[in-house]
């Protein structure tokens, strides 16, 4: 039911608390984005770095949103 769902909005499968499927390369590309994620000492600046999975992460959000 939707007032058990993670994801009440959106259509999603019991196995992931009723949010949709996440796909390997999907999982892969979140994973990669995290794991790559620096901040400049003692800051809150992404460093430069961190650009190339975070903008391969924006990429996919972006499909994902757009379907």
């Amino acid at each position: 039911m939707d007032k058990d769902d993670a994801c009440p909005e959106v259509k999603g499968i019991v196995e992931n608390k009723g949010c949709p499927k996440i796909e390997k390369e999907e999982e892969e590309i979140l994973k990669r984005a995290f794991d790559n994620l620096e901040f400049e000492s003692g800051r809150d600046v992404i460093k430069a770095s961190s650009y190339s999975s975070l903008d391969e992460l924006a990429v996919l959000m972006t499909k994902k949103f757009d379907d």
